[in-house]
């Protein structure tokens, strides 16, 4: 089974190591555009959920970055990050700024309609207006990874992360992982401020992968496990900086495990256990390895299982 393993990675790695062989580089001010953008999600993610000034300050350099790589993004580097978006970050941000450039009006649409407006105002606890199919394309996916990158809004919507979620998994569209998984590096580095709203944002964006079954998904939910356990269990209150228990239900890995049996009830498992038939078993006493131990046990102990199709109520 080893072996299998061994040879499923070489598999898999092949055709990656030739799409990088083959990969254009890009250009110098390109890759610092990207790396000033890198910075900025990384020093948000620093900032205590009530410093609105500083997220202000952070969401407006964001967008004065993405507005300088918009002046990069010509023709031919726009077919050049479609052709890279699934494994490059510059890619993906050229892709995201030439198209808030070429689309402003679909990034204004979700900021009016999900981010700053509340369904019922008077309601006991106002959200984020449902869902709407029209939103739910291709055509706004780009636009929803931009919202779910940039900081905070002040003033956001409450359950409007909700509908970034929503959003992104009814899309469907693997290449979102990409802008998935920096989200989580800058959430889960070191300078990141370890309070309640770092650990529901990371819940968020675990959420998106497990409702996203693919080999992709799977190697990011991993992955986001191993970062987001790579820092202390505690939080930190957000006022008095007192630290404070982490409950079970922000556990990543317990949650990564209730995602891939579908515990949550979204309706993924049957394809979740296609997924888990095609990646060969590991040997080796491993988080990852352990992880997928247990979903693998739990679908031979259930072998027809459901898909239920629930989604959440907000």
């Amino acid at each position: 089974m080893q072996l299998w393993g061994f040879l499923w990675l070489a598999v898999l790695a092949a055709p990656a190591a030739m799409a990088q062989e083959q990969d254009m580089p890009w250009p110098d001010d390109v890759r610092a555009s990207a790396a000033r953008i890198s910075a900025v999600l990384r020093e948000a993610a620093s900032l205590p959920p009530h410093d609105v000034a500083g997220r202000v300050s952070q969401g407006e350099a964001f967008d004065a970055a993405l507005d300088e790589m918009a002046k990069l993004a010509s023709a031919d580097l726009v077919a050049q990050a479609r052709a890279q978006e699934y494994r490059s970050e510059a890619a993906k941000l050229l892709l995201i700024a030439a198209d808030r450039r070429d689309a402003p009006d679909r990034y204004d649409t979700l900021r009016e309609r999900y981010l700053t407006a509340v369904a019922e105002p008077a309601a006991r606890a106002p959200a984020a207006p449902p869902l709407s199919a029209a939103q739910a394309t291709e055509a706004y996916r780009l636009a929803w990874e931009y919202w779910l990158l940039r900081p905070t809004l002040a003033g956001q919507a409450p359950q409007a992360n909700q509908r970034m979620v929503d959003a992104l998994v009814a899309i469907d569209n693997p290449a979102s992982v990409q802008a998935v998984m920096m989200v989580v590096e800058a959430s889960a580095s070191d300078k990141a401020f370890p309070g309640r709203a770092r650990a529901f944002r990371q819940h968020d964006l675990l959420q998106i992968l497990g409702r996203m079954p693919g080999e992709n998904s799977l190697q990011a939910l991993m992955r986001s496990v191993a970062l987001i356990n790579s820092q202390p269990a505690s939080l930190t209150n957000e006022k008095s900086g007192a630290p404070m228990a982490q409950p079970d239900y922000l556990n990543a890995a317990t949650y990564a495990e209730r995602l891939l049996t579908d515990a949550e009830h979204f309706g993924t498992a049957s394809r979740w256990r296609a997924v888990l038939n095609r990646v060969p078993e590991k040997n080796g006493a491993t988080a990852d390895n352990d992880l997928l131990r247990k979903a693998r046990a739990f679908y031979r102990d259930n072998p027809v299982g459901t898909d239920a199709g629930k989604t959440p109520q907000n």
